[in-house]
Order: C-alpha cells, then structure tokens, then sequence
C-alpha cells in the first residue's frame, strides 16, 4: 500500500509544490483530533472558502501562514526537499516546525505523504503500540538543544516501530478494523492521493 500509494502522493506533489505543498499541510492540519474517513469532506469544505468550520484552533493559523506571503510555500518546500535530499531528516522536521500549528506528529506526517521518510505517531499509532506520549510533545519555545532532542528521539521511535513504510500499512490496516466506513486497508491508504487529488464529498440521497 505505501509503495504505491505514497509514490502517487509524491509525484502529485512534485508536478507542482507551489500549489500543492500548502494543500498538502493543510489536509495534515485538518487530520489532528479528527478521523481519518471524515479528512476528505473537511478539505473539500476549505476548497469552498476561507471560513469553513474545519479551520478551528491553530488549524487556521496553518491555513493563512501559506496566505500571508505567496512565496511561503515555494521557498519551505525547497528547503525542505532539500534536506531531505542530503538525509539530514531531523533538519526538514525543525524545518517544518516553523509552521504554526505543525508539530512533530504531523511535522512527520508532511514528510510521510510528500517523501516517504519519517512518520506520523498519532493517536492510533500510540494506542497500537502501547508508545509514551511525552516525547510526542512539541514544544516550539524550547531552545535549539532540546528541540534536537525531542526530534531525534521521535526518529528512533519511527525506526524502533518498523519504520516509514511499516507504519503507513500497519496503521490502515488498524484503521480499516476500526473504522467500518472504510472497505478495506487499501480504501484507507488510497485516500491519502485521493483527498488531494479529486476526492467528492458524498452527498446525501435526495427523497424520492
């Protein structure tokens, strides 16, 4: 699944990053505290206008910081690849951090979708693996020391769990037994390309 699925994410991404990456983050954005089968219609609500209900909390913070300046998204995204390019992971993630409202659950989430590295240790995630959740904490005012810290402490938590590619399967499989809207594992991998690309709400039956 993520063989297939996040090489269809990635190469959506990199047709058009200026565009793309601030959609991107804000489908992470929208993930936080929500469901997953519910992430498609929160972004199609966004796509209608700047005062969806969805944009709730620092969700709105990560939506306008890509509005405040055009070239946000362009230049972030650079610098990101970049360093992941050079294998210098623990870099995109501070790097990433400069968002507001991205932290390093979802920090890991971006690099997952757009580059097939690190990963998302989210609620899910922490239940199935029985994780600690103080080390999940990001705090954006600690000092450059501590910051590295925490980073290279969720990295080996990534490895120590299997590692990118693991994780993604595992946790849609664990999805897809929780979650009875899903069809399958391979419903719930499939939607991380298909919210971005041409995800439709369901719309409800009109009476006869």
């Amino acid at each position: 699944m993520f063989s297939r699925d996040q090489r269809r994410v990635a190469r959506w991404l990199k047709a058009d990053p200026a565009q793309r990456f601030p959609r991107l983050v804000t489908m992470a954005a929208l993930s936080i505290q929500q469901p997953w089968s519910s992430v498609g219609d929160q972004l199609a609500d966004v796509d209608a206008g700047e005062d969806s209900r969805f944009l709730w909390g620092h969700k709105r913070q990560t939506f306008e910081w890509f509005n405040q300046q055009a070239d946000h998204g362009p230049r972030l995204y650079h610098v990101v690849d970049v360093a992941v390019r050079a294998g210098r992971i623990a870099r995109a993630h501070r790097l990433l951090m400069l968002i507001p409202g991205i932290g390093l659950v979802k920090g890991g989430f971006i690099l997952q979708l757009g580059w097939g590295v690190s990963g998302c240790l989210d609620t899910v995630n922490v239940q199935r693996l029985g994780l600690p959740t103080a080390p999940l904490r990001s705090r954006k005012e600690c000092g450059p020391r501590t910051q590295a810290k925490r980073i290279k402490t969720y990295l080996r938590m990534i490895e120590a769990a299997g590692g990118t590619r693991q994780l993604w399967d595992d946790w849609c499989r664990t999805l897809a037994e929780k979650d009875r809207s899903f069809k399958s594992a391979a419903d719930v991998s499939s939607r991380h390309w298909r919210y971005l690309m041409d995800w439709k709400p369901v719309e409800e039956e009109l009476p006869v």
